[in-house]
C-alpha cells in the first residue's frame, strides 16, 4: 500500500534513490515501492488499483485509497536537470524536500604551467561549465620539477573573474610536497577554467612549477559552508571533525599513502574523487545529507606506522585531511 516510508522509482533500469532524500531517474514512470530491494509493484499494484497520479504545476499528487482509507502522497518536487528529473520522496507527515545535490566532480593530475606558457601558473579548462549560483570544493596539491621544494599558489581563480578561498597549504611529510583547499558558494557568470598563481616563486633556483594535481567537486543548492582546514594526523587511523551548522553532504578529503577506496571507515560514504591511483589522495562524499552535528570521519592508513615511511627517514606516512560540509 501506498504509505509512509513507501518509495519511487522506474519501469526498468538503475535508479539512484536515497530515503527520504533527492534521487535521479530518466523517465517518468512511477512505482510505488514497498520494503527493501528488490522492488517490483508497480503504483498502481501496491495501492490495489486505487490510485489517481496527476500533474499539478510541478507536482505530482498521488491519492491512494487502502481499506477505505485515503493517504495523499504530496510533494513530489520535479525539477529538470540534464540527466532526467529530481524527485524529491515524500512521508505521510510533514514533507522535508532538499535541493542540495553533487554536479560533477573532476580531477586533473596534469594540469601543467606549459599550459600556461610555461609562467609560474597552473590553467585547467574543463568541458562542463559551473552552472550559475552553485559551489565548489576543491583541492591543489603541487611540488617543483623536480620534487625537491615544496610550492603551493598565492591564489585561485576562474575566467569569469572570482575568486576563491584557499587554506594554508599543508606540507605533506615526507615529501616537499603542499596540499590545501579552495572553494567558494554562489558562483557566477559559468567559468569553465580556473588558474592557480605560483608567481611569488622565481622561474629558477629549484622552484620552477612542474605541475598542479587538482580537483573539485560542484554542489547546487548549497547557501553556506563550515570547514574544516587541511591538517597532518600521524598514525594509521587519521580523522578530523567537522560540525556543520545545517543539514549538508560532507566533502571529505584524505591523503593515506598506499590507501584505497575502502580507507575511509565511516559508512554511508563514497570516492566522488579518485586520485589515489596516481597521488595516493581522494575525495569521499557522503551518500545522504547528514544532520546538524558533530561528526568524526576517520579513515586506514595503511603506511601511517611505516619506519621509513617510502624509504626515508620519516618515522610513519601521515595523512592531510580536510572536510567541508556543503549546507543548505
Amino acid at each position: 500500500m501506498c504509505k509512509a516510508g513507501g518509495r519511487f522509482g522506474r519501469r526498468s533500469g538503475v535508479v539512484r534513490e536515497e530515503r527520504g532524500r533527492v534521487i535521479t531517474i530518466d523517465t517518468p514512470v512511477w512505482f510505488c515501492k514497498k520494503g527493501p530491494p528488490p522492488f517490483g509493484n508497480s503504483i498502481m499494484d501496491a495501492c490495489e488499483g486505487r490510485i489517481s497520479p496527476q500533474m499539478k504545476g510541478n507536482e505530482i499528487v498521488a491519492t491512494c485509497r487502502q481499506n477505505r482509507v485515503r493517504r495523499t502522497l504530496l510533494g513530489f518536487l520535479v525539477t529538470f536537470s540534464l540527466s532526467g528529473f529530481m524527485i524529491g520522496q515524500a512521508f505521510a507527515q510533514t514533507p522535508r524536500f532538499s535541493f542540495l545535490r553533487l554536479i560533477q566532480a573532476l580531477t586533473d593530475h596534469g594540469v601543467s604551467s606549459s599550459r600556461a606558457n610555461g609562467t609560474q601558473k597552473c590553467v585547467w579548462q574543463f568541458s562542463r561549465p559551473i552552472g550559475t549560483g552553485d559551489t565548489v570544493v576543491g583541492y591543489v596539491h603541487s611540488a617543483d620539477q623536480n620534487d625537491q621544494n615544496e610550492m603551493y599558489p598565492m591564489s585561485v581563480t576562474d575566467n569569469a573573474g572570482q575568486t576563491y578561498n584557499l587554506s594554508s597549504g599543508v606540507h605533506w611529510v615526507p615529501w616537499p610536497e603542499d596540499i590545501g583547499i579552495w572553494y567558494l558558494t554562489n558562483i557566477q557568470g559559468n567559468p569553465d577554467t580556473f588558474t592557480f598563481d605560483y608567481t611569488q616563486y622565481p622561474a629558477s633556483d629549484g622552484t620552477v612549477l612542474d605541475f598542479c594535481d587538482v580537483g573539485f567537486a560542484e554542489y547546487s543548492g548549497a547557501t553556506s559552508l563550515t570547514v574544516a582546514n587541511p591538517v597532518l594526523m600521524p598514525g594509521s587511523e587519521p580523522s578530523i571533525t567537522i560540525s556543520p551548522t545545517a543539514p549538508a553532504l560532507i566533502w571529505a578529503f584524505a591523503s593515506p599513502f598506499g590507501g584505497s577506496a575502502s580507507s575511509m571507515l565511516n559508512l554511508g560514504y563514497r570516492v566522488i574523487i579518485n586520485d589515489l591511483p596516481t597521488d595516493d589522495m581522494a575525495v569521499w562524499g557522503s551518500n545522504f545529507i547528514v544532520p546538524a552535528r558533530s561528526l568524526t570521519l576517520k579513515w586506514n592508513a595503511p603506511t601511517g606506522n611505516q619506519n621509513p615511511c617510502d624509504g626515508t627517514t620519516n618515522n610513519g606516512c601521515p595523512t592531510v585531511v580536510a572536510a567541508v560540509a556543503v549546507q543548505e
